[in-house]
Formats: structure tokens, C-alpha cells, sequence
């Protein structure tokens, strides 16, 4: 079977395609890159998050990389993924394998190597590896990948813990002492994920009154998805109303993405959240050395705020990887995406939910208020924006002729507004005059086409939407 090793690994479902034999050769493929790279001698972080089996699929990880005579750093129990981040950067290392599958279902499990520099690995990064991938399923054949039992390697797995570092560094960035004084009451919702207990300990560190529900290892999700979006965060509501919180915050399984209810149960999208950090992060806290990034797919929201605090905007095509390219060449104040990804100045150039979560804690300490009663503040200052992501099924051949046909499609209007930009570099993306938008995506891999849709007239943004769906259905 093919292996497709992207920014965010290989995944696979347990028990089919993620089995024990092809986790071996993911593995050798990333140890014969660090070892082409000559970063190899650094050592590689392992870590894992709450899933099925983690703990016995990172033994077999290890046994391949000490086979490799690759030193392996490894924390005790599930980590979320910025936490690996972190260590990577912390100790120096070669980079981290991480077994996660992230938001995915619980029958998922997957495998992604964070380079050196702790971000996404590049394009160029990830088809090298795909390329050994390959030559390791034929190398393999009946013999499979060399291993070493562990316990005859103990001094070249180095047992790591470093929360207590990635706390601190935290402090660079979000302020205890403001959180700690408000006096507000949190709740939290990890989903059963990896992310909880790093969470709950920054909340410790900023004397934070807060209550966690989910915070077991449930490898089932609790029977639900382990994503923060607002459907699967009914739970965190009812303890929200049943204890007075001020606010809930919760993560997806391996922590790199965040989900926000403000005190008037009020759920904030990411774009709305992103934005609304912006704001807080110039006009509040003074950085205004550098810019805004986010994703093609992401609100202009963003760029309404960025303008009134004379910050510039540069946008880029859809997957955290190309913020993080951006980060690492410093001079960005937030980088964000509409599905929840998000990091700041000074931090790891990767996604990170408990940073986000932490950030959204700060804010409402700052103003003692819902978060959405800021929101509509900047409503009224720079206007609404209406948006949403639709997720639609198609069969892969209507897909492949809608992909012919958009390259084909270059309207001078729409809904009788004129099309002020068109952007062809991941999808097809119309920008109006007066600054409504939408962008059309097919899925490199599944029968599946994602539409974004923004309009700042409510009226407008449901005949863009259902404009957008005609193209999509019957284009």
C-alpha cells in the first residue's frame, strides 16, 4: 500500500493500515533523513498523545531509532504536540517523531516528524521522506525493519520532562500576574486528550480558580470527536452555567488547537478569535514590530484590524506550515488559520492550543468582560464580518471536473459586485468590491470540496453562500 507522508504525517486507522509493520517504516524513513540531514547525532524527541495503544506503538518507534543508534528523548505518558515542539527546541534535538492523530476519530492514529527548528516540516521535508518511505517498503520485503528491544539500549533513551520549562517560557508571553488577579473562574475540557494536564498546570502557575471535566485518558473520545468546535462542546456549556465560569477553554487531542465559550455562553470561532487577539496584542500589549499572517482561507477581519494598528498582512495558501516559514523569518506578531491554528512573537512556530486557550484567559482578565462583548466593540469600530467553512461531499470525479472547470473560470463579477482579485495558488479565491469573498478548495485526497465564504452584510453573505454552493454543484 502507499504510505502519504504530508505536513501533518501518516495517519491510518488501526488495526487496517496503521499497523505495527508500516509504523516501522515510517519510522526508518524519518531516521534516514535526520541521518542525511547529519542531524541524526542531535538525538529525536518520541512523544505520544492519549490514543489506543500509544504507549506500545512509541516502544516500537524507539526500538527502530535505537536500531539506528539514534538517541531518543522521551517524556512519561501522553504530551500534546506543542509540548514536543518546545522540547525539540529545548534540548537541541535532531527533531520529534509524534504519534498522534490529532482531532481525528479514535479509530485513527498517526505519526508526524516536527524538524529541528519545532514546526511543521516543509514540502520539501516531507516528500524526501515520502521518498524513503518508498524505498523502505520494497528494502522491508519478508526480514521487515531492523529493531533493538530497548531495555539492552537504556543509555541511549533519556527519559525528558519539560513542562515546568515550557511554563516558564510562557511567562515571555502571557501574564500570570493579570490572570491570577482577575479572579476568574474557568473551566476546562481537554476532550480526553493529551493537552489537560499542561494545561492545567499553567492555570496552576497564574492562581487560577478552575475545574477540568474530560481530563481522564478516554481512548474512545467519550464515544465523540476529540475537536473543539462548538457542536462537541455542549458539555463544557452545562458546567460552565452549573459553576459560574467566566470562561471555558478546551483542546483538541494532542493540544494544537483551542476552543473558546465566553461567560454569555457565546462560542468564538477562531477567526474571531485571532482576530480579536490581534487587536489585544497591538493596541493592548505594544507589539507592533512586525506583522499579521494568516492563511488564504482565513477572515480579512484580520486585515481590518491590522490596518487601523498600522500592522501589514501577508497571506498565505492554506496549512500552518507556510505561517511557520514565516515565523522563522521573525517579524510576525500572530500567525493564524481559520481552523484553529495559532502562535504568537517570541513562541514555538507551531500550532498551539494551550498558548491559545492561555491568551483567551488573559484577554477577558484584561477587560473583566465576555469576550464577546469585545468582539462587538470591533464590530462597531471596523464593521462585521460574516463568514463560514462548508465541507462539501462530492464524488471524485465531479471534483476532478470541477477542478477543470474553475481553472477556466474567470468572472468580472458577482451577484452584481465587481471582482476586484482573483487567486489561483490553492483553489480559487474571488475578492468583491467592498470586501466580500470566497474561496473554493478540492481535497488533495478525499471526495471533498471546501468553500469559505465571507461577507460583511448578513443579507449579502447567505446569497454569496448559496452562490458559492451553485458553483460547487452545478458549475
Amino acid at each position: 500500500m502507499a504510505i502519504k507522508f504530508g505536513t501533518d504525517g501518516w495517519r491510518g486507522i488501526i488495526g487496517d493500515d496503521f499497523v505495527f509493520a508500516n509504523l516501522e517504516i515510517v519510522t526508518q524513513s524519518i531516521a534516514d533523513y535526520m541521518m542525511e540531514k547529519d542531524i541524526a547525532g542531535r538525538g529525536v524527541v518520541l512523544a505520544h498523545d492519549t490514543r489506543f495503544m500509544a504507549e506500545r506503538f512509541a516502544d516500537l518507534v524507539a526500538s527502530v531509532f535505537l536500531a539506528n543508534h539514534i538517541k531518543v528523548y522521551r517524556p512519561q505518558g501522553p504530551v500534546p504536540t506543542p509540548l514536543a515542539a518546545f522540547s525539540v527546541r529545548e534540548l537541541g534535538s535532531g527533531g520529534a517523531v509524534m504519534l498522534t492523530a490529532s482531532h481525528n476519530p479514535y479509530q485513527y492514529n498517526g505519526i508526524k516528524y516536527i524538524p529541528e527548528y519545532g514546526g511543521p516540516a516543509f514540502v520539501k521535508i516531507t516528500s524526501r521522506i515520502e521518498e524513503l518511505i518508498d524505498k523502505n517498503m520494497e528494502r522491508a520485503g519478508s526480514k521487515g525493519i531492523k529493531k533493538v528491544d530497548q531495555s539492552l539500549s537504556k543509555d541511549m533513551v533519556v527519559e525528558i520532562d519539560t513542562r515546568s520549562s515550557y511554563v516558564e517560557h510562557l511567562h515571555q508571553i502571557i501574564d500570570f500576574d493579570k490572570i491570577g488577579q482577575a479572579g476568574l473562574k474557568v473551566v476546562l475540557d481537554p476532550m480526553y486528550g493529551a493537552g489537560g494536564e499542561l494545561m492545567a498546570l499553567a492555570l496552576q502557575e497564574a492562581g487560577v480558580d478552575f475545574c477540568c471535566i474530560h481530563d481522564h485518558r478516554d481512548v474512545l473520545f467519550g464515544g465523540g470527536l476529540p475537536d473543539p468546535s462548538e457542536q462537541n462542546l455542549g458539555d463544557l456549556k452545562v458546567k460552565m452555567k452549573e459553576v459560574g465560569a467566566d470562561i471555558g477553554v478546551s483542546l483538541d487531542g494532542d493540544g494544537d488547537r483551542f476552543g473558546v465559550i465566553d461567560s454569555r455562553g457565546v462560542y468564538l470561532k477562531p477567526n474571531e478569535l485571532i482576530a480579536l487577539f490581534l487587536y489585544y496584542l497591538t493596541a493592548i500589549k505594544g507589539f507592533k514590530k512586525g506583522k499579521a499572517v494568516r492563511t488564504v482561507a482565513t477572515t480579512h477581519f484580520i486585515d481590518a484590524i491590522a490596518l487601523g494598528q498600522g500592522v501589514q498582512v501577508e497571506e498565505t495558501t492554506v496549512g500552518f506550515k507556510y505561517i511557520c516559514e514565516k515565523m522563522l523569518e521573525d517579524g510576525v506578531i500572530i500567525g493564524g488559520e481559520e481552523s484553529g491554528g495559532l502562535s504568537v512573537q517570541g513562541h514555538i512556530p507551531e500550532k498551539d492550543g494551550i498558548l491559545a486557550d492561555l491568551l483567551a484567559i488573559e484577554v477577558t482578565a484584561e477587560f473583566r468582560q465576555p469576550l464577546s462583548w469585545l468582539l462587538n466593540k470591533l464590530y462597531l469600530k471596523y464593521g462585521h464580518f460574516y463568514n463560514q467553512r462548508l465541507d462539501i461531499r462530492v464524488s471524485l470525479e465531479r471534483k476532478q471536473l470541477l477542478l477543470e472547470r474553475l481553472r477556466r473560470y474567470v468572472p468580472q463579477s458577482c451577484l452584481g459586485l465587481p471582482v476586484v482579485k482573483i487567486t489561483d495558488v490553492d483553489g480559487l479565491k474571488i475578492e468583491l468590491e467592498g470586501g466580500h469573498w470566497f474561496l473554493i478548495r478540492p481535497s488533495g485526497t478525499e471526495p471533498l470540496v471546501r468553500a469559505y465564504v465571507e461577507a460583511r452584510d448578513k443579507g449579502l453573505f447567505g446569497r454569496l453562500k448559496d452562490y458559492t454552493l451553485d458553483i460547487v454543484l452545478k458549475y
